[in-house]
């Protein structure tokens, strides 16, 4: 994709938003609800960056989508707490906010 086209200077310009979702959703993480609105914004994430060819983000993106997901759809008597899974996706996490600065800073 052309590092000037329209579309993706516009999705680049919109990850300072993004990120102020994402964030928002990772901090209320602490329980199931919360950790359904996770997955759904950095799902969101993952599949625009995919569509715009940001691949390294879009990797960054579904690895901890699908930490989330694995959670999700386990079964809550085997399942730890949700505070848990944020200490193990911890560096998920910080990976991903290093792709999405990395990519605002592209543009």
């Amino acid at each position: 994709m052309n590092p000037q086209d329209p579309l993706l200077l516009n999705f680049r310009g919109g990850l300072a938003d993004r990120r102020a979702l994402l964030e928002a959703a990772w901090n209320d993480a602490d329980a199931e609800a919360g950790l359904q609105s996770l997955y759904d914004v950095v799902h969101r994430l993952a599949g625009a960056a995919g569509a715009y060819e940001r691949f390294e983000l879009h990797d960054a993106a579904r690895q901890l989508e699908r930490g989330v997901l694995v959670w999700l759809k386990s079964p809550a008597e085997s399942r730890p707490p949700a505070a848990g899974l944020k200490r193990l996706l911890s560096p998920v996490w910080k990976g991903l906010l290093a792709r999405i600065e990395s990519e605002a800073d592209s543009g």
